[in-house]
């Protein structure tokens, strides 16, 4: 990684198709991007993000992007790891919470009320682990697409339009 301050190498990615494409893998979808590279300064650790109006030559569209400092990046990447770690967490409790809930309402010495309860509670358990997990993953994602810059979904980790990657573009992301 290179000093604060210093100039850094960043891709504007546009993607090409609207529908994913076949892909080699069966199951799979492909997304053609195709993109430039542009320079940008970092700020100082402590000072706000900068902005920088970049043009895309694919769609001629003016975004404007917020670059962050390197700390500021490195604390947007852990803020979201803590996050997906607690959902994570809050997961496997659901987890442990559905398997208590299905031995109950499999207990057939026990009212029909408390049985019926502990199905419904089994059912809300395995929305929750669904949905936690999910969302733990999909922050995963996002904090490995930081690159520190931010706006137009360039650090979402779905198929925004227009992405941003450190470094010159690889023909495929």
């Amino acid at each position: 990684m290179t000093d604060p301050g210093d100039e850094q190498e960043f891709t504007l990615l546009h993607r090409m198709n609207t529908w994913g494409l076949s892909s080699d893998r069966p199951g799979s979808l492909s997304w053609e991007y195709r993109g430039q590279v542009w320079r940008a300064r970092r700020p100082a650790d402590g000072d706000p993000p900068s902005e920088v109006s970049v043009r895309c030559p694919q769609c001629y569209e003016t975004l404007t992007l917020r670059v962050e400092s390197v700390r500021g990046m490195r604390r947007r990447k852990t803020i979201l790891r803590c996050a997906a770690l607690i959902l994570a967490l809050i997961g496997v409790l659901a987890i442990v919470s559905c398997a208590a809930q299905v031995g109950v309402a499999d207990d057939s010495s026990l009212a029909d009320g408390i049985r019926s309860s502990a199905s419904a509670g089994a059912a809300i358990s395995t929305l929750l682990v669904i949905a936690s997990l999910t969302a733990a993953w999909t922050l995963i994602l996002t904090a490995a697409n930081q690159v520190g810059v931010q706006g137009h979904g360039a650090g979402a980790p779905a198929f925004a339009r227009h992405r941003v990657q450190q470094g010159p573009s690889s023909p495929a992301p």
